[in-house]
Order: C-alpha cells, then sequence, then structure tokens
C-alpha cells in the first residue's frame, strides 16, 4: 500500500504530470479512492514556455483564466480569429491537441504554491 503524498509533493507531481514528464499507465477506483500508476516520461522534453512571445504568453494566461476567445481578442485589439490561430500555433509547437490541455499545463506551471496555515493544514 502506497503512501499519500504531502500537499508540497502532491503539487509539484501534478505540475510535472501537466508538462509531460509524468505518463498515467493506469488509474483505478478502489472503494471510492481514485489510484494513479505513474512512470517517469523520460524521452518527453520538458514544455519550454520561453519559446512564447510575450504576446502568445499574455493569451494563454488569459484562456488559462477561463477568458473567452473573443474576450481576449477586444482585450489585446486583435480579431477573435487571430486569436484562435494563435493557439493553434502554440499548442503544434508545444505538441498539446486540445486548448485546454495547453490552459491546465499553464496553470499548472504558473499557480501560487498550495497555501499552508500556521498549523500546516492546506487552505
Amino acid at each position: 500500500m502506497s503512501t499519500p503524498a504531502r500537499p508540497d509533493q502532491a503539487v509539484r507531481i501534478w505540475r510535472e504530470l501537466a508538462t509531460g514528464q509524468w505518463l498515467v499507465v493506469d488509474a483505478s477506483d478502489e472503494r471510492g479512492t481514485r489510484r494513479l500508476t505513474l512512470a517517469r516520461a523520460g524521452h518527453r522534453p520538458l514544455l519550454d514556455w520561453s519559446r512564447l512571445t510575450r504576446s502568445e504568453q499574455r493569451i494563454v494566461d488569459l484562456v488559462s483564466r477561463g477568458t473567452p476567445q473573443k474576450v481576449v481578442a477586444l482585450e489585446l485589439g486583435c480579431s477573435p480569429s487571430r486569436v484562435c490561430e494563435t493557439l493553434r500555433g502554440i499548442r503544434a509547437r508545444l505538441g498539446f491537441a486540445r486548448s485546454g490541455d495547453l490552459a491546465r499545463a499553464y496553470r499548472a506551471m504558473h499557480a501560487p504554491d498550495v497555501a499552508t496555515g500556521p498549523s500546516g493544514e492546506t487552505r
């Protein structure tokens, strides 16, 4: 039986999973508890967010926060089709099939660490 990860370990593992450093080998539910079997994905490169331009990073940041593409376009002063084309190019360059996967990986890498209270509980 495995030991559950501490919150700081869980955050690190989640970020690594979201960026392709781990592969899910098996997923199962046992008595209401989800168990994942992970394996290091040594052959997959890490995501290099610095390959994105400032404009591309801004688009991914806004989309990852749930901002609709039309609102992103208004905020950046471009057309919605330009936002869509830019996201398509980013996904292709970084190896994502869907924008949702790209947004999740971005949030995982750029989300603040888990905050803990004075007694160590997670907030």
